[in-house]
């Protein structure tokens, strides 16, 4: 398994490499605008970017995996968190330079790429295991209500909106952002198989700058989306090195369709719609 922090700013689009991930979170980090932890395990990815820096939410999820983490720089907090932790880091800009590259078609800050081979190289270099990919569990999935549409609406700012647009096509969930497809480097439209809505306890806090902190540790309620329908539920996370664990109101663990997963961190379930 490996581990990117990639950029997902308007100047980074089209991102590389995020349509061969296993799964994708997609945190809020500021001004409404969101960055992608992006998991890779099962398919090579020959170019992966930008590589952008870590957040705390960030830095709190990937713990959980146990898996080299990709990323270029980070925020104070993340930082001293992934010192304190000693986790997989491969950092871009602090160290590890050699395992990524710089491209002349984009400008800095996003402009900085990788691959999986060169992070299984910086990996096997610095004597970092590399573990089994963790998959989530697959299976048929019986109830829950009709939903082929959804909307994340992460900022509705009239001059930076951030409003992600999932269409069920049958198979898979069409990702537009801002009402335009969301698409790879490659011009692929984003279409994962399961989407996953985490309410997250969120409040802006002051450092050297306004940041979010989003309570990843903990529960709360979630949503997921499989198969053109929508199951309600729980999810929890123990601590910073165990993963989430999500539950239908029942209680019995959520099951997913085997694909591309995507997670969507939230404050409120309000930022969600769906018919």
């Amino acid at each position: 398994m490996l581990l990117v922090a990639i950029g997902n700013n308007r100047a980074a689009r089209p991102q590389s490499g995020v349509e061969f991930a296993d799964v994708v979170y997609e945190v809020l980090a500021e001004g409404g605008i969101t960055r992608l932890l992006a998991l890779f395990g099962s398919r090579a990815a020959p170019d992966i970017g930008p590589v952008r820096s870590l957040r705390m939410a960030m830095a709190e999820i990937a713990l959980g995996y146990d898996a080299p983490l990709a990323h270029a720089g980070g925020c104070e907090e993340a930082l001293r968190f992934m010192a304190r932790q000693a986790p997989k880091s491969l950092d871009g800009v602090r160290g590890a330079g050699a395992f990524f590259r710089r491209v002349t078609h984009r400008k800095a800050p996003d402009n900085l790429y990788t691959s999986t081979g060169q992070l299984i190289e910086g990996a096997r270099a610095r004597g970092l295991r590399l573990s089994p990919l963790v998959r989530l569990p697959h299976g048929d999935r019986a109830g829950g209500d009709p939903a082929t549409r959804v909307v994340v609406a992460f900022a509705r700012l009239v001059n930076a909106p951030n409003i992600v647009t999932y269409e069920y096509d049958g198979r898979v969930y069409r990702r537009s952002v801002n009402d335009s497809p969301h698409l790879s480097a490659q011009g692929q439209q984003l279409a994962p198989e399961n989407l996953v809505v985490l309410e997250v306890k969120t409040r802006t806090v002051m450092r050297q700058e306004p940041m979010l902190d989003m309570d990843v540790v903990g529960q709360g309620r979630a949503l997921l989306f499989r198969d053109g329908r929508v199951h309600a539920g729980t999810w929890q996370k123990t601590g910073p090195g165990a993963m989430f664990v999500l539950r239908d109101t029942q209680g019995q663990l959520f099951t997913f369709a085997r694909g591309q997963t995507w997670f969507h961190l939230v404050p409120d379930l309000k930022y969600v719609e769906y018919r």
